[in-house]
């Protein structure tokens, strides 16, 4: 099988952390944090980023592909240029997992692909067929796992507002006005200084750890979709992965594979609190392995490849 490198831009996110595998490994760009006099030197000289890249750059002999998220290629415009020196022939793919990104981003991360011959990815079908880009799903790793704790809730759910303050908002009025008791975080402020009573506001990242902590301490998890989102959140994920219920506001859902098992509630306008009582009421229904397969860091690592024909969902 092929040895994939992936790049992100902090390996303490996530699943990276306790990540092991005989063929994928993830790595920082960075050795260091970088602060804004090296920024702003960077800005200057770009190829200076090269001074702190990790131990990765020892490891480009070694191995059959290289995955770079989008993070990365922006923070580093020589990233790209530096990697295709070394190796002129390595396999290089750009992976999106935002589908927030500014025009001029999306246009530089084309733009590199084209000049480096790289494959050039998104986890959302939506922003692919706007913007040019092949689909690959987004990615989960089952042997990341939290101690057993308590249950302490009926639902949780954990995110920032970005353009969904008001869907948050709703979602959890329903949730609690169904009888269930909630675990909502919201990173940031209240939008207009007006807080929700359903829900929590903090500033600041909460550690991933932490986070799954609240998942394993409750029944289900929420996920809310930003506007125009189709592709599937690491909530889904974790709601897979964990054996948890999953509501959601991404109706895509409902096209997918595991949709049939029965754990996943669609919100939308009309959901009533009697709906959401039924759905809890349900006995949940373990996922099979081959769901999982499918989403684990292995089997996304090697769709990439499939990227000048075939099926890349096969």
């Amino acid at each position: 099988m092929e040895k994939v490198l992936v790049i992100v831009a902090d390996t303490n996110l996530y699943f990276f952390p306790g990540f092991k595998s005989d063929t994928v490994d993830f790595c920082q760009l960075f050795v260091r944090k970088t602060h804004k006099p090296f920024n702003a030197v960077k800005k200057l000289f770009p190829s200076i980023a090269r001074l702190n890249y990790g131990d990765w750059k020892n490891r480009l002999g070694d191995i059959d592909r290289i995955v770079l998220l989008d993070s990365p290629v922006l923070q580093d415009k020589t990233l790209v240029s530096y990697i295709r020196s070394r190796r002129r022939l390595l396999p290089i793919d750009i992976y999106s997992w935002n589908m927030n990104l500014l025009p001029a981003e999306v246009f530089s991360l084309k733009k590199q692909a084209e000049k480096y011959s790289c494959g050039l990815f998104s986890y959302d079908e939506a922003f692919c067929e706007r913007n040019g880009f092949k689909f690959n799903t987004i990615m989960f790793d089952e042997r990341c796992k939290c101690p057993r704790v308590q249950r302490k809730s009926d639902v949780v759910f954990l995110g920032y507002s970005k353009d969904r303050s008001g869907t948050v908002a709703n979602a959890a009025d329903l949730l609690s006005s169904a009888g269930l008791k909630l675990d909502f975080t919201v990173v940031g402020s209240a939008p207009h200084g007006v807080k929700n009573a359903n829900i929590t506001y903090v500033e600041g990242y909460i550690p991933y750890r932490e986070y799954l902590k609240r998942v394993f301490g409750s029944r289900a998890i929420v996920d809310i979709a930003q506007q125009g989102q189709l592709g599937y959140s690491m909530r889904v994920m974790e709601s897979i992965f964990y054996d948890r219920k999953l509501i959601t506001t991404n109706a895509h859902v409902a096209d997918a594979p595991f949709f049939e098992y029965g754990n996943v509630l669609v919100l939308d306008a009309g959901t009533t609190p009697s709906e959401v009582q039924e759905f809890m009421a349900r006995p949940h229904m373990p996922y099979g392995d081959e769901i999982r397969r499918h989403y684990s860091v292995e089997a996304w690592a090697g769709r990439f490849s499939k990227r000048t024909g075939g099926d890349i969902n096969a």
